[in-house]
Protein backbone atom coordinates (compact mmCIF):
# COMPACT_ATOMS: atom_id res chain seq x y z
CA UNK A 1 0.00 0.00 0.00
CA UNK A 2 1.12 3.67 -0.66
CA UNK A 3 -0.80 6.43 0.90
CA UNK A 4 -1.65 9.37 -1.42
CA UNK A 5 -3.30 11.47 0.81
CA UNK A 6 -4.83 11.15 4.04
CA UNK A 7 -6.68 13.25 7.22
CA UNK A 8 -6.42 11.75 10.17
CA UNK A 9 -7.63 13.26 13.78
CA UNK A 10 -7.20 11.75 17.12
CA UNK A 11 -8.49 12.31 20.72
CA UNK A 12 -8.44 10.92 23.93
CA UNK A 13 -9.88 11.09 27.19
CA UNK A 14 -9.29 9.74 30.67
CA UNK A 15 -10.96 9.33 34.21
CA UNK A 16 -8.99 8.56 37.21
CA UNK A 17 -9.94 7.88 40.79
CA UNK A 18 -8.19 6.78 43.63
CA UNK A 19 -9.02 6.47 47.48
CA UNK A 20 -6.51 5.09 49.80
CA UNK A 21 -6.31 4.36 53.52
CA UNK A 22 -3.52 3.23 54.59
CA UNK A 23 0.07 3.03 57.64
CA UNK A 24 3.02 1.75 57.20
CA UNK A 25 6.05 0.91 59.40
CA UNK A 26 9.22 1.73 57.36
CA UNK A 27 12.66 -0.38 58.87
CA UNK A 28 16.24 0.40 57.79
CA UNK A 29 19.71 -1.44 59.05
CA UNK A 30 22.88 -1.53 59.19
CA UNK A 31 24.54 -4.74 60.46
CA UNK A 32 21.16 -4.83 63.24
CA UNK A 33 18.02 -3.37 62.47
CA UNK A 34 17.14 0.05 64.08
CA UNK A 35 13.90 1.45 65.68
CA UNK A 36 11.09 1.94 64.04
CA UNK A 37 7.30 4.47 64.28
CA UNK A 38 9.38 6.84 62.44
CA UNK A 39 12.18 6.32 60.09
CA UNK A 40 15.34 6.19 62.73
CA UNK A 41 18.87 5.15 62.00
CA UNK A 42 21.72 5.17 64.26
CA UNK A 43 25.20 4.90 64.10
CA UNK A 44 26.05 1.58 65.76
CA UNK A 45 29.87 2.76 66.88
CA UNK A 46 28.17 6.33 68.25
CA UNK A 47 30.20 8.38 65.48
CA UNK A 48 28.59 11.04 63.88
CA UNK A 49 25.89 10.62 61.25
CA UNK A 50 27.80 11.91 58.79
CA UNK A 51 29.97 9.23 58.56
CA UNK A 52 30.01 8.17 54.65
CA UNK A 53 28.01 5.06 54.64
CA UNK A 54 25.69 6.32 56.90
CA UNK A 55 25.07 9.51 54.84
CA UNK A 56 24.99 7.27 51.94
CA UNK A 57 22.42 5.25 53.34
CA UNK A 58 20.13 7.77 54.37
CA UNK A 59 20.04 9.30 51.21
CA UNK A 60 18.96 5.94 49.56
CA UNK A 61 16.46 5.37 51.83
CA UNK A 62 14.99 9.25 51.13
CA UNK A 63 14.74 8.23 47.82
CA UNK A 64 13.34 5.09 47.98
CA UNK A 65 9.82 5.86 50.49
CA UNK A 66 9.73 9.40 50.01
CA UNK A 67 10.47 10.15 53.58
CA UNK A 68 12.37 12.43 56.09
CA UNK A 69 15.03 10.76 57.98
CA UNK A 70 15.88 12.04 61.32
CA UNK A 71 18.99 10.21 63.02
CA UNK A 72 18.57 10.57 67.09
CA UNK A 73 21.19 9.75 69.33
CA UNK A 74 21.26 6.43 71.34
CA UNK A 75 19.77 7.46 74.52
CA UNK A 76 17.24 9.05 72.86
CA UNK A 77 16.45 5.80 70.92
CA UNK A 78 16.77 3.37 73.96
CA UNK A 79 13.59 5.32 75.21
CA UNK A 80 11.53 4.17 72.50
CA UNK A 81 9.60 1.01 73.61
CA UNK A 82 7.82 0.39 70.47
CA UNK A 83 11.19 0.78 68.92
CA UNK A 84 12.74 -2.16 71.22
CA UNK A 85 9.68 -4.36 70.41
CA UNK A 86 10.14 -3.58 66.69
CA UNK A 87 13.74 -4.90 66.85
CA UNK A 88 12.70 -8.12 69.17
CA UNK A 89 10.44 -8.79 66.44
CA UNK A 90 12.72 -9.42 63.02
CA UNK A 91 14.52 -12.70 62.91
CA UNK A 92 17.88 -13.11 63.84
CA UNK A 93 19.25 -14.27 60.52
CA UNK A 94 17.32 -11.20 58.88
CA UNK A 95 20.21 -9.08 61.36
CA UNK A 96 23.56 -8.83 58.80
CA UNK A 97 23.71 -6.20 56.77
CA UNK A 98 21.81 -3.34 55.42
CA UNK A 99 18.71 -2.90 53.79
CA UNK A 100 15.13 -1.82 53.83
CA UNK A 101 11.92 -3.14 54.31
CA UNK A 102 8.28 -1.71 54.58
CA UNK A 103 5.32 -3.33 56.47
CA UNK A 104 2.15 -1.48 54.85
CA UNK A 105 -1.51 -2.18 55.63
CA UNK A 106 -3.82 -0.35 53.37
CA UNK A 107 -7.39 -0.15 51.35
CA UNK A 108 -7.23 0.83 48.00
CA UNK A 109 -10.11 1.30 45.65
CA UNK A 110 -9.49 2.97 41.95
CA UNK A 111 -11.01 2.93 39.16
CA UNK A 112 -9.48 4.06 35.50
CA UNK A 113 -11.20 5.08 32.18
CA UNK A 114 -9.29 5.95 29.00
CA UNK A 115 -11.09 6.01 26.37
CA UNK A 116 -9.35 6.66 22.50
CA UNK A 117 -10.66 7.68 18.86
CA UNK A 118 -8.73 7.57 16.25
CA UNK A 119 -10.88 8.60 12.27
CA UNK A 120 -8.57 8.56 9.44
CA UNK A 121 -9.40 8.93 5.58
CA UNK A 122 -6.73 7.63 3.51
CA UNK A 123 -6.05 7.48 -0.70
CA UNK A 124 -3.60 4.57 -1.91
CA UNK A 125 -2.09 5.02 -4.92
CA UNK A 126 -4.96 2.95 -6.86
CA UNK A 127 -7.26 5.60 -6.12
CA UNK A 128 -8.72 3.57 -3.41
CA UNK A 129 -10.56 5.56 -0.11
CA UNK A 130 -10.24 3.73 2.81
CA UNK A 131 -11.92 5.13 5.95
CA UNK A 132 -10.61 3.87 9.13
CA UNK A 133 -11.88 4.14 12.39
CA UNK A 134 -10.07 3.08 15.87
CA UNK A 135 -11.94 2.94 19.22
CA UNK A 136 -10.28 1.79 22.19
CA UNK A 137 -11.61 1.86 25.34
CA UNK A 138 -9.20 0.92 28.50
CA UNK A 139 -10.98 0.27 31.88
CA UNK A 140 -10.25 -1.04 34.95
CA UNK A 141 -11.40 -1.05 38.70
CA UNK A 142 -9.80 -2.12 41.60
CA UNK A 143 -10.56 -3.11 45.23
CA UNK A 144 -7.91 -4.28 47.51
CA UNK A 145 -7.58 -4.71 51.55
CA UNK A 146 -4.49 -6.28 52.78
CA UNK A 147 -0.96 -6.15 54.83
CA UNK A 148 1.94 -6.16 52.93
CA UNK A 149 5.76 -6.37 53.52
CA UNK A 150 7.73 -5.30 51.19
CA UNK A 151 11.03 -4.02 49.73
CA UNK A 152 11.16 -0.17 48.88
CA UNK A 153 12.42 0.08 45.00
CA UNK A 154 11.16 0.45 41.88
CA UNK A 155 11.94 -1.18 38.66
CA UNK A 156 13.19 0.58 35.81
CA UNK A 157 11.04 0.81 33.27
CA UNK A 158 11.53 1.10 28.87
CA UNK A 159 8.77 1.94 26.21
CA UNK A 160 9.19 -0.06 23.50
CA UNK A 161 6.27 0.57 20.73
CA UNK A 162 3.39 -2.08 20.79
CA UNK A 163 1.28 -3.07 17.71
CA UNK A 164 -1.65 -4.77 18.10
CA UNK A 165 -3.11 -6.22 15.14
CA UNK A 166 -7.09 -6.38 16.16
CA UNK A 167 -7.08 -2.55 17.57
CA UNK A 168 -6.91 -3.55 20.96
CA UNK A 169 -4.98 -2.60 24.16
CA UNK A 170 -1.26 -4.06 24.07
CA UNK A 171 -1.45 -7.18 26.21
CA UNK A 172 1.69 -9.16 27.83
CA UNK A 173 1.77 -13.20 28.40
CA UNK A 174 3.94 -14.61 31.36
CA UNK A 175 6.57 -15.79 29.07
CA UNK A 176 10.11 -14.01 28.94
CA UNK A 177 12.90 -13.96 26.73
CA UNK A 178 16.65 -11.89 27.79
CA UNK A 179 18.31 -9.74 25.80
CA UNK A 180 19.32 -6.18 26.73
CA UNK A 181 16.55 -3.43 26.36
CA UNK A 182 18.06 -0.95 28.24
CA UNK A 183 21.23 -1.01 26.02
CA UNK A 184 23.16 -1.03 29.51
CA UNK A 185 24.93 -4.28 28.60
CA UNK A 186 23.29 -6.85 30.53
CA UNK A 187 20.56 -9.11 29.37
CA UNK A 188 17.11 -7.73 30.50
CA UNK A 189 14.39 -10.57 31.17
CA UNK A 190 11.49 -8.94 28.76
CA UNK A 191 8.09 -9.99 28.97
CA UNK A 192 6.80 -11.40 25.91
CA UNK A 193 3.44 -10.25 24.24
CA UNK A 194 0.32 -11.99 23.95
CA UNK A 195 -2.75 -12.60 21.54
CA UNK A 196 -2.43 -10.26 18.71
CA UNK A 197 -0.18 -7.67 20.00
CA UNK A 198 3.64 -7.73 19.41
CA UNK A 199 6.92 -5.23 19.82
CA UNK A 200 7.51 -2.88 16.34
CA UNK A 201 10.70 -4.02 15.38
CA UNK A 202 13.46 -2.30 12.95
CA UNK A 203 15.64 -5.42 11.95
CA UNK A 204 18.69 -3.33 11.54
CA UNK A 205 21.37 -6.94 11.32
CA UNK A 206 18.13 -8.56 9.47
CA UNK A 207 18.62 -11.56 11.02
CA UNK A 208 14.57 -12.17 11.67
CA UNK A 209 14.42 -11.94 15.88
CA UNK A 210 15.07 -8.64 18.29
CA UNK A 211 18.96 -8.56 19.37
CA UNK A 212 18.59 -5.58 21.52
CA UNK A 213 16.56 -2.20 22.56
CA UNK A 214 18.05 -0.77 19.99
CA UNK A 215 15.80 -2.78 17.25
CA UNK A 216 12.65 -1.16 19.13
CA UNK A 217 11.00 2.36 19.10
CA UNK A 218 11.48 3.66 22.53
CA UNK A 219 14.30 2.90 24.68
CA UNK A 220 16.91 5.17 23.11
CA UNK A 221 15.28 7.49 22.84
CA UNK A 222 12.32 7.47 25.41
CA UNK A 223 9.66 8.38 22.32
CA UNK A 224 9.06 5.57 20.16
CA UNK A 225 6.79 7.50 18.01
CA UNK A 226 9.37 10.78 17.05
CA UNK A 227 11.96 7.47 16.16
CA UNK A 228 9.42 6.35 13.96
CA UNK A 229 8.53 9.83 12.11
CA UNK A 230 12.35 10.08 11.52
CA UNK A 231 11.60 7.35 8.82
CA UNK A 232 9.02 9.07 7.24
CA UNK A 233 11.06 10.11 3.85
CA UNK A 234 8.37 11.25 2.21
CA UNK A 235 6.89 13.57 4.94
CA UNK A 236 3.02 12.07 4.34
CA UNK A 237 2.75 10.97 8.13
CA UNK A 238 2.95 7.50 7.67
CA UNK A 239 5.23 4.75 7.33
CA UNK A 240 4.16 2.89 4.17
CA UNK A 241 5.60 1.32 0.91
CA UNK A 242 7.16 4.83 -0.19
CA UNK A 243 9.35 4.73 2.67
CA UNK A 244 12.49 2.94 2.82
CA UNK A 245 12.63 1.51 6.43
CA UNK A 246 8.82 -0.59 5.61
CA UNK A 247 10.31 -3.38 4.29
CA UNK A 248 12.79 -3.49 7.20
CA UNK A 249 9.76 -3.05 10.04
CA UNK A 250 8.71 -5.76 11.40
CA UNK A 251 6.00 -7.41 14.46
CA UNK A 252 7.14 -9.89 17.19
CA UNK A 253 4.73 -11.51 18.46
CA UNK A 254 4.20 -13.72 21.75
CA UNK A 255 6.67 -16.65 19.96
CA UNK A 256 9.95 -14.05 19.73
CA UNK A 257 9.87 -14.59 15.70
CA UNK A 258 9.92 -11.40 13.79
CA UNK A 259 7.84 -11.44 10.95
CA UNK A 260 7.21 -8.21 7.92
CA UNK A 261 4.11 -5.82 8.04
CA UNK A 262 3.02 -6.95 4.61
CA UNK A 263 3.52 -10.83 6.27
CA UNK A 264 0.82 -9.57 9.16
CA UNK A 265 -1.03 -7.36 6.65
CA UNK A 266 0.00 -3.63 8.00
CA UNK A 267 -0.08 -1.50 5.16
CA UNK A 268 0.84 1.95 7.24
CA UNK A 269 1.57 2.72 9.97
CA UNK A 270 0.76 6.63 11.41
CA UNK A 271 3.47 8.90 13.06
CA UNK A 272 1.40 10.86 15.00
CA UNK A 273 0.00 9.73 18.44
CA UNK A 274 -2.34 10.77 21.35
CA UNK A 275 -1.51 10.82 25.00
CA UNK A 276 -3.67 8.25 27.10
CA UNK A 277 -2.25 7.00 30.12
CA UNK A 278 -3.19 3.61 31.59
CA UNK A 279 -1.45 1.42 33.92
CA UNK A 280 -1.81 -2.54 32.85
CA UNK A 281 -1.43 -5.06 35.72
CA UNK A 282 -0.87 -8.32 36.66
CA UNK A 283 -4.72 -10.35 37.10
CA UNK A 284 -4.87 -9.55 40.36
CA UNK A 285 -5.36 -5.90 39.63
CA UNK A 286 -2.29 -4.87 41.73
CA UNK A 287 1.39 -5.97 40.20
CA UNK A 288 2.11 -3.34 37.48
CA UNK A 289 3.72 -4.97 34.03
CA UNK A 290 3.86 -1.73 32.76
CA UNK A 291 2.11 1.60 31.47
CA UNK A 292 0.59 2.77 28.24
CA UNK A 293 1.76 6.23 27.43
CA UNK A 294 0.43 6.88 23.87
CA UNK A 295 -1.74 5.50 21.55
CA UNK A 296 -1.56 5.68 17.68
CA UNK A 297 -2.97 4.14 14.54
CA UNK A 298 -1.63 1.57 11.72
CA UNK A 299 -3.85 1.22 8.75
CA UNK A 300 -3.86 -2.65 7.71
CA UNK A 301 -4.57 -3.95 4.33
CA UNK A 302 -8.22 -5.14 4.42
CA UNK A 303 -9.19 -1.80 5.79
CA UNK A 304 -9.05 -2.53 9.42
CA UNK A 305 -7.46 -0.69 12.32
CA UNK A 306 -4.92 -1.40 14.14
CA UNK A 307 -3.40 0.07 17.74
CA UNK A 308 0.02 1.29 17.75
CA UNK A 309 0.63 1.78 22.23
CA UNK A 310 4.05 3.14 23.61
CA UNK A 311 4.42 1.21 26.96
CA UNK A 312 6.59 1.85 29.79
CA UNK A 313 7.68 -1.92 30.39
CA UNK A 314 8.75 -2.71 33.67
CA UNK A 315 11.99 -4.81 33.92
Amino acid sequence: MKVVSSSLSMAASRQYSRHEEQGSRVETWVTAPPRTDRVELRDSDERTARDARLAALIAIVEQLTGREVEVLDPAELERGGTARAARAERPAAARGGWGVSIDAWHRVEEQEDTRVAIRATVTDADGVTHDVALDLRMSRRFVEEQRLSIRAGTAPVKDPLIVTLDGGVASFGADTRRFDLDLDGSPDRVRLTAGSSGFLVHDLDGDGSITDGRELFGPTTGNGFVELARLDDDGNGWIDESDEAYTRLGWSGADGAVRSLADVGIGAIATRAVTSPFLLTEPDGRTPIGEVRATGLALRDDGGAASVQQVDLAL
